[in-house]
């Protein structure tokens, strides 16, 4: 998993599943969700996704409540359906 900061969004690249994250990539990722100019994040260049993508969304919607998600991959959408939390990522 690959992140950057582009034009107030944050843009996730590649692979993010229970093996692309860990305690280091989780962190940068929070840090750069904190950051103020950012409001969106971009998951267009995600290429599989499972459960922890969903916890990164999650973990995103606690830093800051206020974010919109462009390109929620169907895995993750499925997985918000069946958690019953998929209301939480269409505010």
């Amino acid at each position: 998993m690959q992140t950057e900061v582009q034009n107030g969004s944050l843009k996730v690249h590649g692979e993010i599943n229970v093996r692309s994250v860990n305690r280091a990539t989780l962190e940068q990722f929070v840090r750069q969700i904190r950051q103020p100019e950012i409001h969106t994040v971009d998951l267009s260049g995600v290429e599989r996704a499972d459960s922890a993508c969903l916890s990164l969304i999650l973990a995103a919607l606690r830093e800051k409540g206020s974010l919109k998600f462009h390109a929620l991959p169907d895995s993750v959408r499925a997985l918000a359906e069946l958690y019953e939390v998929e209301e939480w990522l269409n505010k």
